[in-house]
């Protein structure tokens, strides 16, 4: 088979979910699967993982932009139909426009239709772009149960259509050497704080998180410091403000964007894990927490359920007191977040990339095999 997939997410500046699924999936494909033949496409030359430099894959740069709509769409397609391929997978949420060939659609949540003020207004892609893609994709991947049942609520896509294939983690066991910069970079005191890792963003609930955390600094002056740590996301500000309203500047540590070696020593050193997200497709950063030995605190909603198990403390987003009682017992109580770690150290360990790969490359011989 000749398969093409759309690499350009992983070069973004700071790369987030939909990027780091990308580079996962495309680096377990290439390590399970000599046989068929890739056609990487990415925007730009530079940022090109090494592993992806096989006999079997082809790295193909687009031309610069010129018009962003006409260079992502109708220039995209034009390459990809030159490239006679059996199968062009979307992991990204929408195909390009003027592309009819068989292709896979990666949808990893469907917050945007559920929540439209945690996003900037994105009419096109909402009304046009998102549901022309669901029609012409030979199948859709979703991350989970919950993403599936909210893909055919909203679109009422047929089941049949629709695949779950669960993302996998893979996390590296800092050095000591570089656990220890890390913490020393940004002045952390191991085993000492709570640790929120994410995009600084509506949906992250991180104002709940905020009100919870001073509820517990309330009853306890001396608890561990807050450490919230990712990009900025849109409509942040409000997030920033919350800290300074609440005179909470010296309890809460606003670290920006990190590298992958420092959010892993991070996650490795946390007290807890705290992620009181509003909604998720699949949620990611609990399972990559969860494999570094960090107790976990998340909410009982959307997919996040049906990746923990029992083996996260489950709250309620919206009960700012129900969190601060949650931050309190992992705190206080050693045993339970030892139980937490071994229970999260197991359930981590079901989700594997290559699983993820094995299920993805048997979903595009399936769509090649209809097509013939």
């Amino acid at each position: 088979m000749r398969i093409g997939i759309d690499c350009r997410t992983i070069q973004e500046p700071e790369p987030a979910g939909t990027a780091h699924y990308t580079k996962e999936l495309v680096r377990a494909l290439l390590e399970i699967d000599s046989d068929n033949e890739y056609f990487l496409f990415f925007g730009q030359e530079k940022n090109i993982p090494e592993e992806f430099k096989r006999p079997n894959a082809k790295i193909i740069i687009l031309p610069p932009k010129s018009l962003p709509f006409i260079s992502s769409h109708w220039q995209f397609s034009r390459t990809l139909k030159k490239c006679r391929l059996d199968i062009f997978h979307a992991p990204a949420n929408t195909l390009p426009v003027g592309y009819n060939g068989a292709s896979i659609l990666t949808i990893h949540d469907l917050a945007i239709y559920q929540n439209s003020e945690w996003f900037p207004k994105q009419t096109f892609s909402t009304n046009f772009l998102v549901p022309r893609s669901l029609a012409m994709a030979k199948k859709i991947i979703v991350p989970s149960e919950s993403t599936k049942q909210d893909l055919q609520k909203i679109f009422r896509a047929p089941e049949e259509k629709i695949k779950v294939i669960y993302e996998g983690v893979r996390t590296e066991e800092p050095s000591e050497n570089a656990k220890n910069s890390t913490l020393e970079k940004f002045n952390l005191p191991e085993k000492n704080y709570f640790l929120f890792l994410g995009t600084i963003e509506p949906r992250k609930n991180l104002i709940a998180l905020i009100a919870a955390y001073k509820i517990l600094l309330q009853k306890n002056p001396d608890a561990p410091i807050l450490v919230l740590a990712g990009g900025k996301g849109w409509k942040n500000d409000d997030i920033f403000e919350a800290i300074k309203k609440r005179s909470l500047e010296n309890k809460i540590k606003c670290l920006g964007y990190v590298s992958n070696e420092e959010k892993f020593a991070l996650m490795k050193s946390a007290l807890a894990f705290v992620y009181p997200s509003l909604y998720e497709g699949f949620g990611l950063p609990i399972l990559e927490a969860m494999s570094l030995g960090a107790p976990v605190i998340t909410s009982r909603i959307s997919s996040i359920p049906e990746i923990t198990g029992d083996s996260a403390l489950l709250i309620d987003p919206n009960n700012d007191g129900e969190i601060a009682s949650a931050l309190e017992k992992l705190w206080k109580d050693e045993n339970l977040r030892n139980d937490f770690i071994n229970k999260g150290k197991h359930q981590s360990a079901k989700f594997s990339w290559i699983k993820t790969a094995e299920q993805t490359l048997q979903t595009y011989k399936e769509i090649a095999h209809t097509q013939i």
